[in-house]
């Protein structure tokens, strides 16, 4: 009965950490979320197996992503005319991988205690390792990384010019494991302590950092001379966008909208996200005609 009540406890932990999670991000929540999103699933994998450990991250991965990427199932049934079944089986697939890497994540932090290694070292470490395998790995899906959760916090997010976005993510678990040990009944209250005033320090640290570097850039601006940009919008319908038989009419009319707006002298023209829908790596005559709207209008072109 109680192995029965832990399991629902864990269950409940797991699932809080999840809905945690998609409130870190929009639309539906805040940033400052995220520092504290990952305790509930901490307080699970205490005195846990490596294999339970993997089951609970997983759940927690899975309520996550499910949370965050459930439009993908609107696009691929509105966009792709798969039926609506199929649409919430991708979006279900996509969330079951991605939740593998949470799932790795929680049975390494379990591993690793039971070698001695503190959760301070391990949760960091492994967390970020495993976003940066998932960003890269068969190609990547680098959507969801958890730095980007700050990208309101215009003086906290300045550290990714030394760190890069995998800095930001490394500080806030790190943040949710300190608090998670100041809290956590039998931890050792003195030195939970002076990990909440270390951690202090580093996040006055890089808020000082931030405010420095927002200051530059400011000035930097003032001193930058003017340069005139053309944003161009297309208006071309999501339902035709990626149909082949309208891919050389799209980039005409952003050909045609951007020779017609082009600053004058070396300024910059801007497309929306996706105008050119077609791989550009590849050299062919579609590549082509986005290069010959930079080379004609005598301005960079940022699409």
């Amino acid at each position: 009965m109680m192995n029965f009540r832990k399991i629902k406890i864990n269950i409940a932990l797991a699932v809080l950490s999840g809905i945690l999670l998609i409130f870190s991000f929009p639309k539906f929540g805040t940033g400052l979320i995220a520092w504290v999103a990952l305790i509930p699933i901490f307080f699970a994998l205490r005195e846990r197996k490596p294999l339970e450990g993997f089951k609970i991250g997983f759940l927690t991965g899975l309520v996550a992503h499910v949370g965050i990427l459930y439009w993908i199932a609107y696009v691929v049934v509105q966009y792709g005319y798969l039926p609506i079944y199929i649409g919430v089986m991708v979006m279900l697939l996509l969330a079951a991988y991605l939740s593998l890497y949470t799932a790795c994540f929680a049975a390494g932090v379990v591993i690793l205690k039971g070698r001695g290694i503190p959760l301070l070292l391990s949760a960091p470490l492994l967390w970020t390792i495993f976003e940066y395998g998932r960003s890269y790995f068969l190609t990547g899906f680098p959507w969801e990384n958890l730095a980007y959760s700050q990208y309101l916090q215009y003086n906290i997010i300045q550290l990714a010019d030394i760190t890069g976005i995998y800095g930001i993510t490394f500080t806030i678990v790190m943040t949710n494991v300190i608090l998670f040990n100041l809290i956590s009944p039998g931890s050792s209250r003195p030195y939970a302590l002076k990990q909440l005033a270390a951690l202090c320090l580093l996040i006055l640290a890089i808020y000082g950092y931030g405010y420095y570097r927002t200051g530059c850039i400011a000035e930097s601006l003032k001193a930058a001379p003017p340069r005139e940009v053309a944003l161009i919008q297309g208006n071309i319908d999501q339902n035709i966008k990626w149909n082949p038989v309208y891919q050389k009419d799209t980039i005409d009319i952003y050909h045609s909208l951007s020779l017609e707006a082009a600053p004058s002298g070396r300024g910059l023209i801007v497309w929306p996200e996706t105008a050119a829908p077609f791989y550009f790596q590849r050299t062919d005559i579609m590549r082509n005609a986005v290069v010959n709207v930079a080379k004609a209008s005598g301005s960079h072109l940022l699409f």
